[in-house]
């Protein structure tokens, strides 16, 4: 993470009847607003807000009026922070659904229009909103599902959302990702009262918390945000019986509701998420209607020192943990991945990893290896998910280099663990792996050449993918041809065949479309169209009176118009369908393809390549009288087999240059390679062509190896054009190791240093005793073995570091070998 991300926790606002301040419509406890106030402090606390998040309750009684008040609050508030809006995270609240006599109907509609309107998507796509800044990922649940006249405050989540979100959170979040779950209800017991409450009084509660908080917990939240109690409220929770955790939970007070707990004051909070930790600083209102910080907490989310337990059968209860104990875990664990991942490197051992693991990809996926190890207590699973985090780090760092990261680390742990035993100092011996490491990475660079020609290129690609020539070549030729600007883009073959590569190149821009519509399909077999004319619109409603103006200019210029928009109303359908049947316009309405925010991108990119502009409704109607002047053009264009085909789009140079860096920019802070990729594409849509590489094989097997393969080249090769390259096969570490000048070191110091200098010698040695280990000419990226060698001596220093574990924890007894436990 770059720099701490600030984060803004609204919550029960409630406006309408309920609300507290200026703006309130039934009677004024503030003479000022609350978006005045809150703009204000947040001002000269001199924060720049980077996120949003209101956890629901935003009106009174679910009204519609209600709404039109919370979306002018909401507005002008993202207005001021100079938010985005893909910067909000609305959550809902029971009191923003109209509660029914069902108690399994509560009625969204009202909220579901506030919050489409303000996002400019479809009601459906505000389920499971979620938003990542910078490397926070937050997700909304909903738990209003339950809500009714009879049960009302209760929450509730479900299973099938919850197996929803999972879906959701694995696919968008990376691993590194401080996760955010945010809902309305509280999960922990939140007490208004400290007397017996009245015969009828209670207080809410969600009704599946336990299954919510150890669904989050194993997912690998770190923090929930509720609101609902209007008070201040932060704990952590743990399950010692699960995967991961703590979580920290955190209720927020109310920002603008009347109905508040004995001595409660209206506020709000800022978050302060970094690598590290969570900071909550609580700001309330004091007798002069000023916000001020009454507490400030820190949670930390990765400490280096301890890990969170887990229990498992068969093991032993200890009320504290054993430094010895820790480290006979720590060097356990690391022999074995040194072991596995021992076997399995290089080109001969990859052969050897795919007979032993049984599973196809493991032959270059670092991460599969070491999840197929098995943990015997709580402290050995966190070491191997300690080497699984190494070997992810080292994908979305370089690409590649996750086996090598590994057995470093793992021979560098392997070697220091009985020093300390021995009475070595741990912060010395890792003082040296420092003093190491930057030695070494300096001699790597030395090493450094560019990647100038095709030969080396190739040889680049071929160390990557374990010597396969035909591979490299395939890669190399499809890299060529793609160009500068061009994007390579890799398919896993739907079916088995004899065909292991096949080369296709999209020479120019081409679209993803729904539906073609049947009659423009019947007439015109080839699908092609002459100088057509471009009207892109983000709304999924057209006018009747745009659509006429449209088919009227269409029709004296005698030129087929393409109407792109994110749905096709019936009455667009009609219209064009009538005309384009009559053959008296060719008017085509096309559904774009994607969803959400994906289909906005491809109309704005369909907009900048043809020269169109985004036509708005609310642009007034002299817009709509003059709806030429936002109309695109091209040379030609192709409609068939649901994508659209560009040929000589209109596009002004400036405008292109400025969405062209804007995509460049948003794919350097973009943090998920899903998101990097999607951005490279659109990139390379507008400016350059896209070449599709189809990977094929035998077998499912095969395919599989296949697809694993190219994709590591394929950043191998990207990496060292980018940044250059060094001799591979573990020559430049050893090289850069045996160059490195060791400065003036304490004894422990010195030790610390031969411990990592050692490890780093491995990957040669394993390859250089292998008959058939080291290619001929082995060539690395200089960023992936710089990259490798620094993520090993990180994660060595942290393991060494390590010294306790969680009490109550449980760790297998050692100490007896016919299974009998001893306290």
């Amino acid at each position: 993470m770059q720099r701490p991300i600030k984060i803004v926790h609204l919550t029960d606002l409630h406006f309408g009847p309920q609300h507290q301040f200026q703006d309130a419509s039934n009677g004024v406890q503030h003479q000022r607003s609350l978006l005045q106030m809150l703009v204000d402090d947040v001002q000269s606390l001199r924060v720049e807000p980077d996120l949003l998040i209101i956890s629901g309750d935003f009106v009174s009684f679910g009204q519609e009026s209600e709404f039109h008040k919370a979306n002018d609050f909401l507005v002008q508030l993202v207005n001021a922070w100079n938010l985005s809006k893909s910067d909000v995270l609305l959550c809902p609240g029971n009191h923003d659904v109209t509660w029914t006599t069902n108690a399994a109907e509560p009625s969204h509609g009202n909220f579901r229009t506030f919050a489409s309107l303000f996002y400019k998507c479809v009601p459906s796509e505000i389920e499971l909103r979620a938003c990542r800044i910078g490397d926070v990922y937050a997700i909304c649940l909903d738990s209003n599902l339950v809500e009714s006249e009879e049960n009302g405050g209760q929450g509730f989540v479900g299973l099938r959302q919850l197996a929803h979100a999972k879906s959701k959170v694995l696919t968008e979040a990376t691993d590194s990702a401080i996760k955010l779950l945010v809902l309305h209800h509280h999960l922990l017991p939140v007490n208004w009262c400290d007397e017996v409450p009245s015969e009828g009084n209670h207080n809410s509660a969600t009704l599946d918390t336990a299954t919510i908080l150890a669904w989050a917990q194993e997912i690998g939240f770190n923090a929930v945000l509720h609101g609902h109690q209007h008070e201040s409220f932060i704990s952590t929770f743990h399950r010692v019986d699960r995967l991961g955790g703590p979580l920290a939970v955190i209720g927020g007070p109310s920002a603008g509701g009347k109905d508040l707990p004995p001595q409660g004051r209206n506020g709000y909070q800022i978050l302060t998420v970094d690598a590290e930790s969570i900071a909550i600083d609580v700001r309330l209102l004091d007798t002069s209607s000023q916000f001020v910080s009454v507490k400030e907490v820190s949670f930390i989310v990765k400490p280096s020192g301890t890990f969170a337990s887990t229990a498992f059968p068969g093991t032993l209860d200890v009320a504290e943990s054993s430094e010895l104990e820790v480290l006979i875990q720590i060097k356990s664990v690391a022999e074995k991945v040194a072991d596995v991942v021992g076997r399995s490197f290089g080109p001969v051992g990859g052969l050897r990893g795919v007979a032993d693991l049984n599973r196809a990809q493991h032959m270059k996926d670092g991460v599969g290896i070491v999840e197929s190890l098995s943990a015997e207590n709580s402290v050995q699973q966190r070491v191997i998910e300690t080497f699984i985090t190494l070997a992810r780090d080292a994908t979305d760092r370089s690409g590649n280099g996750r086996k090598t990261a590994m057995l470093i680390a793992a021979k560098a742990v392997t070697e220091a663990v009985p020093l300390i035993q021995q009475g070595a100092s741990r912060s010395e011996l890792c003082g040296g792996i420092e003093l190491a490491i930057e030695q070494i990475v300096l001699g790597i660079r030395n090493l450094s050449q560019d990647a100038k020609s095709r030969d080396q290129t190739k040889a680049i690609a071929m160390t990557a993918s374990n010597g396969d020539s035909r591979m490299s070549s395939i890669l190399v030729e499809a890299i060529e041809k793609a160009g500068g600007n061009g994007l390579v883009r890799f398919v896993e073959s739907q079916s088995v065949s004899d065909v292991e590569f096949d080369l296709k190149v999209q020479e120019h821009p081409t679209f993803p479309v729904r539906e073609i519509p049947k009659w423009f399909s019947e007439k015109n077999e080839s699908g092609k169209l002459t100088t057509p004319l471009f009207f892109v619109t983000l709304e999924r409603s057209i006018s009747r009176n745009v659509l006429v103006r449209l088919l009227e200019y269409a029709g004296t210029t005698k030129r087929p118009i393409i109407i792109a928009t994110p749905e096709i109303e019936s009455l667009t359908a009609e219209f064009c369908g009538a005309n384009g049947s009559k053959g008296t316009v060719v008017a085509i309405p096309l559904h774009m393809g994607g969803y959400g925010e994906k289909m906005h991108d491809l109309l704005r990119d369909l907009a900048v390549l043809t020269g169109a502009n985004e036509f708005s409704s609310e642009l007034g109607s002299r817009a709509a009288e003059s709806v030429q002047t936002f109309l695109g053009e091209a040379s030609s264009a192709v409609l068939s087999n649901f994508s659209l085909t560009i040929e000589g789009g209109a596009s002004k140079d400036k405008r292109m240059l400025s969405r062209v860096k804007a995509l460049q920019r948003e794919a350097e802070y973009e943090v998920t390679n899903y998101g990097r990729e999607n951005m490279e594409e659109r990139r390379a849509r507008l400016i350059g062509r896209i070449v599709n590489l189809d990977i094929g094989g035998v077998s499912n097997a095969e395919r599989a190896l296949n697809y694993s393969l190219v994709q590591d080249a394929f950043a191998s090769v990207r990496q060292a054009m980018l940044e250059g390259f060094v001799p591979g096969g573990g020559v430049a570490l050893a090289c850069a190791t045996k160059s490195a000048v060791m400065p003036s070191l304490t004894h422990d110091q010195a030790r610390g240093w031969d411990c990592f200098a050692n490890a780093t010698s491995c990957p040669y040695e394993i390859l250089s005793r292998e008959k058939g280990g080291l290619l001929q000419n082995p060539i690395d990226p200089t960023s992936q073995v710089v990259g490798s060698v620094k993520l090993a001596a990180d994660t060595a220093i942290r393991l060494l570091r390590t010294v306790s574990f969680e009490v109550g924890a449980k760790v297998k007894d050692r100490s007896s070998a016919n299974g009998k436990t001893n306290e």
